[in-house]
């Protein structure tokens, strides 16, 4: 398939019929600078991920030549092809057979900190958006890898004696789910920081996501990614057993408070002693700076009923409790 095309305009971008929602001229491509944007679907990243994500369409010559020279790593100047037959290999994790990461359709697994010269410039794209060094999301034992021809992050979870349970897998790009979790293990557990595990586990800051969690916890502060909005019983209760005795719930600025205050409530039921705060509007805790979320938490709130009713009278996110 060849994608319609117009002219290029002056900042040497080319207008295509999108390949992923089929909108008329709505694909614009920089070949200048090696990336893609959809103004419908909101597809977008750099064009070596295009061509991957579209194997179908015989793109101009412009536009795979800017695929080659463009999103290097920073500090490269090797413009090397990637080994696309060493990528069909595993490079596993030692804690897992490549037979269970195929049962769970892997079909490739890399260290994070391979992906750079295995070529995968696109993930390293990702990775510095969000404001993270691959150098952190090693100590993570991060993988970077290809599920069923979809992107994803492994985030190795395991329990309190380090004992690896499962993989979260967070979605690179905008197909597909955004979480596949559990992922080649067995019953759900959170996603325990490293600060976390070598802690006393009296203490711990519950964020939603795994990069919420890789934020918080390079600002100093031992983390537990929930993995979700809710925090069920369950969770309370393992929470507990762990030995945690305070906890502070640091929501997503999207969350309703009525969801929190619940979420409260679980942790207080498990004799958590449990406090909230907020990201500030229109962000996540993994947007922010490690001072920003330093400051944030440095005043939770507690979730008593008076506090609950101002804020639903002042905060105009949470207008739809009523």
């Amino acid at each position: 398939m060849r994608p319609k095309r117009s002219r290029p305009n002056s900042g040497g971008e080319l207008i295509f019929d999108c390949p992923f929602c089929g909108k008329h001229w709505k694909l614009w491509v920089n070949v200048r600078k090696g990336r893609f944007h959809c103004f419908y679907c909101e597809a977008g990243g750099s064009n070596r991920y295009l061509l991957r994500a579209t194997p179908d369409c015989e793109w101009p010559e412009e536009v795979i030549e800017s695929a080659q020279t463009a999103s290097l790593p920073l500090g490269s100047s090797s413009q090397r092809e990637p080994d696309y037959a060493l990528k069909r290999h595993f490079v596993c994790p030692w804690y897992l057979s490549p037979s269970a990461l195929k049962e769970a359709g892997v079909q490739i697994a890399l260290p994070i900190e391979r992906v750079a010269e295995e070529g995968f410039y696109d993930v390293l794209d990702f990775i510095h958006q969000r404001g993270v060094d691959v150098e952190i999301l090693r100590c993570w034992r991060v993988h970077y890898a290809i599920i069923k021809d979809l992107e994803y992050l492994l985030f190795p979870c395991y329990d309190t004696e380090g004992t690896f349970l499962w993989f979260t897998a967070r979605r690179l790009g905008w197909r597909g789910p955004k979480y596949l979790t559990p992922l080649c293990g067995g019953d759900k557990f959170p996603l325990l920081s490293p600060r976390f595990l070598r802690s006393r586990k009296d203490f711990c800051v519950i964020v939603e996501g795994a990069f919420d969690a890789v934020a918080v916890d390079l600002a100093g502060f031992p983390t537990v990614a929930a993995l979700g909005k809710n925090i069920n019983e369950g969770l309370a209760a393992l929470l507990r057993e762990i030995g945690v005795e305070k906890a502070i719930i640091f929501a997503d600025s999207d969350v309703p408070l009525s969801k929190v205050i619940t979420n409260v409530g679980r942790l207080d039921d498990a004799g958590i002693d449990a406090r909230f705060v907020f990201a500030p509007k229109g962000k996540d805790p993994g947007d922010l700076s490690v001072s920003e979320i330093q400051a944030i938490l440095r005043e939770p709130k507690r979730a008593n009923f008076s506090s609950y009713i101002q804020q639903l009278l002042t905060n105009t996110r949470c207008l739809s409790v009523f």
